[in-house]
């Protein structure tokens, strides 16, 4: 080939590569339809890819610069980062620490085995007041495995607005490697909030839940078949309402615990449904009742 067609052939790549950086941000947008209101929305779909080429084969390198760039969110705008394989840091960004998810922004990985999500490891005395990811919102994570070091959890599901949100945790591995063997996620059942863990893994401890002392109305967590060692769940009777669906999970031990004092014996606030789980024993701690009157159902 002459030197003047290679140098044609050459501009003309230069061009298609150009119009394609040009078009690369926020290319996948697709319109759907909201199943709860009926009304159609639109996705916005961000690529995130460690040590990748912002504008030529990503948008962002970190979830944190993602999150901190997105201000048009909404329930009829919603985002959707595309995490490429890689560890990822849970960068603190204006003073956070941790991740702190955003409403209507879905955080999906390709392969939960290939994708790290890694907590920022915590000053010493500090390490209760760090998760990896320390703030969660109407939103979903999944196809992640999120790990934290010196951190109180992984994921810190536990704050009282938005008052409804919905957060899902879905198809994700879980392993907090903190010396003193913190559990890998806290939840805190707050106001109507619902929040839902299916087919996660938890490597080292488990889940640590309790319900908000404030009464105000009635939430829900679903845990679905999960895998983990230990699920600890604190009633307070002068808590929030609320309903805790255990569904096909294999779980060494349950404790249910009790904040209710030892001359009374109120009923615990949160129903318990039992379905189809694996426990291999269940321990009843401070006055948490025993018995025909406990509020645990099997079906």
């Amino acid at each position: 080939m002459m030197k003047k067609e290679k140098l044609i052939l050459l501009i003309i790549i230069l061009a298609l590569g150009g119009i394609s950086i040009g078009i690369y941000k926020k290319i996948f947008v697709r319109q759907r339809v909201n199943n709860n209101s009926g009304r159609p929305f639109t996705i916005t779909h961000i690529r995130i890819k460690k040590g990748g080429k912002p504008g030529f084969n990503c948008d962002y390198t970190s979830i944190t610069a993602a999150l901190l760039a997105i201000d048009d969110n909404s329930s009829t705008h919603r985002y959707e980062l595309d995490l490429a394989n890689g560890v990822y840091n849970a960068e603190a960004g204006q003073g956070y620490r941790g991740l702190e998810l955003k409403n209507f922004v879905d955080i999906v990985g390709q392969n939960r085995d290939s994708i790290v999500i890694a907590g920022i490891y915590a000053p010493a005395g500090l390490e209760k007041e760090f998760s990896t990811i320390n703030r969660v919102a109407n939103c979903t994570v999944k196809n992640v495995s999120i790990y934290a070091s010196r951190n109180e959890y992984c994921v810190r599901a536990d704050q009282p607005s938005p008052y409804d949100y919905i957060f899902t945790l879905e198809n994700c591995t879980l392993d907090n490697r903190d010396p003193n063997n913190r559990f890998e996620l806290g939840i805190g059942m707050n106001n109507a909030q619902k929040v839902i863990i299916k087919n996660c893994i938890f490597r080292r401890v488990g889940i640590n839940v309790y319900n908000a002392r404030k009464r105000s109305d009635s939430s829900r967590l679903e845990i679905i078949d999960c895998k983990l060692n230990t699920l600890h769940y604190t009633d307070d009777p002068q808590g929030n309402y609320g309903t805790f669906l255990l569904s096909g999970n294999t779980i060494k031990t349950l404790l249910l615990d009790s904040k209710m004092p030892a001359n009374k014996t109120e009923q615990p606030a949160v129903t318990i449904i039992n379905e189809n789980n694996k426990i291999d024993s269940i321990a009843y701690l401070n006055n948490y009742p025993v018995g025909s009157g406990r509020k645990v159902f099997d079906r």
